[in-house]
C-alpha cells in the first residue's frame, strides 16, 4: 500500500499558527514490521537517525525543510511538491522521499532546489536493512541482521550492530563501535575511518581513506586492502593471527607486537602469538602499524 503525505493540506494548517516564512512541515507514520522483515530507505538531502526497539513496528518521522536561497513562494511550492512515500506490506517497508512535483526555476526552468529531508525512525532490532543515502549525515544505533549501507557524500555514525555488514561510503567520514560479524567497508575519498570494538571477519577497502581501528578482535581469515591512506589496528590483548602483507614500494609495515617476520623484498609473512587467522594486507602508499590495546 502506497502512503502519499496531503502536503498542501498540513501546510494550510500549520501555516496558521506560524509565519509564512516558517514553512517546515513534519510526516508522520506508523506502519507493520515483522522481525527480520526488510527496511529500506532512499533519500537525499538532509539527515537520517535510525534506532532500534522491540515492538514490531517502525514508526517514521520526517520533518520537509525549505530550501536556502529561494523566495518564499517557491519555498513553500518546495515544501508542498515533496512527498514521503511509504509502502508496507508486513514483511517489507520502503521510505522513499520524492521531490518530483518540486518546481524548476530559473531562466530556462532548469535548475530545481530541494528541501531538506530530517528523519527519525525507529524499527525492530532484527531487520534486514537497505540504505541508499545521499548528502545526509546518518546515525544507525542497535541492529542485527544483514545491514547493507550506500552513502554518497554523508558522514555515518554507527553502533551495536550485528550480522552481515556491508558499508560503502563514497566521500564520507566514519565513526562506528560495537560491530561484530562478517563486516564489509568500501570507503572512497572518506578521508578518514574510526571503529572501535570490531568482532568478526573483515574484508576491507580503502581508498584515499585513513582509518585508527581499536579493540579489534579477528575470527575468520580476513583481508585489508588500502592506497593512499594510513591504517592503525589495535588488537585485543591476546589476538594470534598469521600476517600475510604485500606492500607496494611507497608502503611500509610497522608492529609493536611479538612478531615473528619474514620479508621478502616488499613482502611480509608472519605470525602473532604462534599464528591463527589470516590477515592478508595489500597496501600502496600507506603506513600500516599494528598494535595492541595495552
Amino acid at each position: 500500500m502506497l502512503h502519499r503525505t496531503a502536503l498542501p493540506v498540513l501546510v494550510l494548517v500549520l501555516s496558521a499558527g506560524v509565519a509564512l516564512s516558517a514553512q517546515d512541515t513534519t510526516f508522520e507514520e506508523t506502519v507493520a514490521l515483522e522481525p527480520g522483515g526488510r527496511l529500506s530507505l532512499d533519500t537525499t538531502r538532509g539527515s537520517v537517525r535510525l534506532t532500534s526497539w522491540d515492538q514490531p513496528t517502525v514508526e517514521i518521522r520526517a520533518r520537509i525543510e525549505p530550501p536556502s536561497g529561494v523566495d518564499d513562494d517557491y519555498a513553500r511550492a518546495a515544501v508542498e511538491g515533496t512527498t514521503i512515500e511509504v509502502e508496507a506490506s508486513g514483511r517489507a517497508v520502503r521510505i522513499r522521499s520524492n521531490f518530483d512535483d518540486v518546481p524548476r526555476r530559473g531562466l530556462f526552468r532548469g535548475m530545481r532546489s530541494v528541501p531538506r529531508v530530517h528523519y527519525e525512525i525507529r524499527a525492530p532490532r532484527q531487520v534486514d536493512l537497505h540504505l541508499d543515502i545521499d548528502r545526509s549525515d546518518t546515525t544507525v544505533r542497535g541492529f542485527e541482521g544483514r545491514l547493507v549501507f550506500d552513502l554518497d557524500r554523508s558522514d555515518l555514525d554507527a553502533s551495536d550492530l550485528t550480522g552481515e555488514i556491508v558499508m560503502d561510503l563514497d566521500r564520507g567520514v566514519l565513526t562506528a563501535s560495537d560491530l561484530s560479524g562478517d563486516i564489509g567497508l568500501d570507503l572512497d575519498r572518506g578521508q578518514r575511518a574510526v571503529l572501535d570494538g570490531v568482532r568478526g571477519t573483515l574484508h576491507f577497502d580503502l581508498d584515499r581513506t585513513s582509518m585508527t581501528m581499536r579493540d579489534v578482535q579477528i575470527d575468520e581469515d580476513s583481508r585489508v586492502e588500502i592506497d593512499r591512506g594510513d591504517l592503525d589496528v589495535q588488537l585485543v590483548d591476546d589476538q594470534a593471527l598469521t600476517i600475510d602483507a604485500d606492500m607496494s614500494r611507497r608502503a611500509d609495515l610497522s608492529s609493536d607486537l611479538p612478531l615473528t617476520m619474514h620479508r621478502t623484498g616488499r613482502d611480509f609473512r608472519g605470525t602473532i602469538n604462534g599464528g591463527g587467522p589470516a590477515l592478508r594486507i595489500d597496501a600502496d602508499r600507506s603506513e600500516i602499524r599494528l598494535q595492541t590495546n595495552q
